[in-house]
């Protein structure tokens, strides 16, 4: 069987590509994250540990508010770190954020449906 490939893994390839690899055709995908092979397989092994990034990302909005700088983006990605941490993913790489936002898309998406 030849090797599919993709380059990007935008919104339209992601889906895609996971179910090509479902029905069992080999995939190769090539992104400028180097993590998102990764994200495609759902496979969070670690490279940059969620752990080390709350402990950064603390001192980073810590600095921030010392100087009274608003970090927004800064704490929503701390909210979401901290959630993955208490799940007991603080070990995993620092792409198991897509588990996160992916949870987030879906309830938020699963609300509008009931409206």
């Amino acid at each position: 069987m030849e090797m599919i490939g993709f380059i990007g893994l935008g919104i339209m390839v992601r889906p895609m590509a996971r179910n090509l690899l479902r029905a069992g055709y080999p995939v190769q995908v090539s992104d400028v994250n180097p993590e998102a092979p990764m994200m495609l397989a759902h496979s969070f092994a670690p490279g940059f540990r969620i752990d080390l990034h709350v402990k950064d990302l603390n001192n980073t909005l810590q600095a921030g508010s010392s100087s009274h700088s608003p970090m927004p983006l800064t704490e929503m990605t701390m909210d979401m770190l901290c959630t993955l941490q208490g799940k007991g993913f603080g070990s995993e790489d620092h792409s198991a954020l897509f588990r996160e936002i992916s949870l987030r898309f879906m309830f938020r998406s699963m609300i509008r449906l009931k409206a």
